[in-house]
């Protein structure tokens, strides 16, 4: 086994620290993980009735998705190719995916979406009556978030636009420089380089805004009436509304990604496991995720299926998993990972097994 350095530029502020295992899918220096998507209900009784014509948590097939969002009736996915695959309610025209296989970035807000494409412009699709799919022009963002009626995006030099409903200043945004966005239902959060959190929005009735002090943030999320951090040594605050539990964060120091929804929250632990507390709901028992996302009634996770396109537990998938480590908190992170180094013996053009040597004839190297 060798250890690599990989650089993984962040575009999305759903997870801005990961596993080892979830890399950035869209950089050649960087290994792919990719998976099946799984989704669940927070209720039990919306499993039928009338939620369940929505089929909101009822999954596509494929073990090619690298990036989930969820909306209040409506669920968005990112292949590995850079298409997009939506499902849900369409009343709205949410689930109208466009068309194209260079998005890198989505999001749901509740009844639209937008996306990023890789050349840095903007797509939107779904309800329009506030104008939040009206994407401004520009090909220099780099991230993206949808409300309930809005949008926000982060620009390339840190500066943040919003559009849409602004009914309670959600699209009066902040200056300043930021690296990463969140918008709630109600109000939004962005996140400074020194690690610093921004709010604004609705008008903090429960507390939504207070935001706790420190500059040690390195990860954002907004429900509807209550926000998530996660510091870097990778605890929670959580902070805002919480007649059902939405705050009251677990214990532990090993969470690398959160995701809140309406009245509850969900985060991603560096083993792969999901926690969730606040309303009535179970979770997945598992422990090899790589993503989450939080919509209004149901929720997503990614179940980690391949790296590189090779799948997990095969004898080429050996990439190890390590925790997470985070050099510096800016745009890019970088993490160490464990690679097997392949020799090929017979000069065949197959690799032979990891780090099994013949110091006279070593033959091509290959790092799988």
């Amino acid at each position: 086994m060798r250890k690599i350095i990989i650089s993984i530029i962040i575009l999305s502020a759903i997870a801005i620290s990961v596993p080892s295992y979830a890399l950035e899918p869209f950089s050649s220096k960087s290994a792919v993980a990719t998976g099946s998507i799984v989704g669940w209900y927070i209720y039990e009784e919306l499993e039928s009735d009338d939620f369940e014509v929505y089929k909101q948590a009822t999954t596509p097939v494929g073990d090619d998705f690298v990036a989930i969002t969820a909306g209040d009736y409506h669920s968005v996915a990112l292949r590995s190719d850079g298409s997009i695959v939506t499902w849900g309610s369409n009343r709205h025209g949410q689930t109208e995916t466009p068309e194209g296989n260079d998005f890198v970035a989505i999001a749901a807000g509740d009844y639209h979406s937008i996306a990023l494409r890789s050349d840095g412009s903007l797509v939107g699709w779904g309800r329009s009556d506030f104008g939040m799919i009206d994407v401004p022009e520009g090909n220099d963002f780099v991230a993206i978030d949808a409300g309930d009626y809005r949008s926000l995006a982060l620009r390339s030099d840190g500066s943040l636009i919003g559009w849409g409903r602004n009914g309670a200043g959600q699209n009066e945004v902040p200056d300043g420089s930021f690296i990463a966005i969140v918008a709630g239902k109600y109000h939004s959060l962005a996140l400074t380089a020194d690690g610093l959190i921004i709010g604004w929005g609705y008008d903090n009735k429960y507390g939504q805004l207070d935001i706790p002090s420190g500059n040690d943030f390195v990860a954002i999320t907004a429900g509807v009436h209550h926000s998530i951090a996660i510091r870097t040594d990778g605890s929670i605050v959580a902070w805002g509304r919480n007649h059902e539990g939405q705050t009251d964060t677990p214990e532990g120091n090993d969470f690398v990604a959160i995701s809140a929804g309406q009245s509850y929250s969900l985060a991603l632990r560096s083993d792969g496991s999901i926690v969730g507390w606040g309303a009535d709901f179970d979770i997945p028992v598992e422990d090899n995720f790589i993503a989450i996302a939080s919509g209004g009634m149901h929720s997503l996770t990614i179940r980690l299926e391949k790296v590189n396109n090779i799948p997990i537990g095969s004898s080429y998938s050996s990439l190890s998993v390590c925790e997470p480590e985070i050099v510096e908190v800016e745009k890019i992170v970088y993490i160490e990972v464990e690679v097997p180094v392949y020799y090929d013996h017979d000069d065949n053009g197959h690799g032979n097994d990891p780090d099994r040597r013949d110091p006279s004839n070593p033959g091509k190297k290959y790092t799988k």
